[in-house]
């Protein structure tokens, strides 16, 4: 959405555009891209494998 003065609304503005009623919501859900099957299958699967305590001590803590 641009305002009468060409600038882009905040997010906060935009959040209350989207929010405003189920129709935009749908609307703004729509224009999303969808979810890629095997990017998500092999992230969940990342994930499942994932050790908190290894990553931990890769990050330093």
């Amino acid at each position: 959405m641009t305002t009468v003065t060409g600038e882009r609304p905040s997010g906060r503005d935009t959040l209350a555009d989207v929010s405003a009623s189920g129709a935009s919501l749908r609307r703004f859900l729509h224009g999303l891209p969808g979810v890629d099957q095997v990017g998500a299958e092999q992230r969940a699967a990342m994930l499942a494998s994932r050790s908190i305590k290894t990553d931990s001590k890769q990050a330093g803590h």
